[in-house]
């Protein structure tokens, strides 16, 4: 059971493949809150698609996060290799990063 789930909370499950260049962007609210104001992640569009990899999407979305963030904030993202080798098409690149309120620490990967 994911963390934050109530038991009655109705989940859905499925599955979905990425194609080469496409990204899965896994965060928690805190990613979104700025203080005045909720974001969306289409208000970090230009972030994520300015990024070469998994990595430095992370490094761009925590940058727009507050020196000190309202709320404890998780980004994780997994992006599939732009390039056309099989084995490395395979491989995901996967990074994550997380900033917490009460230390106000960022977690290096």
């Amino acid at each position: 059971m994911p963390v934050g789930v109530m038991p009655n909370d109705q989940l859905k499950e499925g599955e979905t493949r990425l194609a080469p260049g496409d990204a899965l962007v896994v965060h928690s609210d805190g990613l979104l809150k700025t203080g005045e104001q909720m974001l969306t992640l289409a208000d970090f569009a230009e972030e994520l698609s300015a990024s070469e990899d998994a990595a430095e999407m992370v490094r761009r979305l925590m940058a727009r996060t507050p020196d000190h963030p309202p709320d404890d904030v998780t980004a994780v993202v997994l992006r599939r290799l732009r390039t056309s080798r099989k084995s490395e098409l395979e491989q995901p690149n996967l990074a994550a990063q997380t900033r917490s309120t009460r230390d106000a620490c960022v977690g290096r990967e």
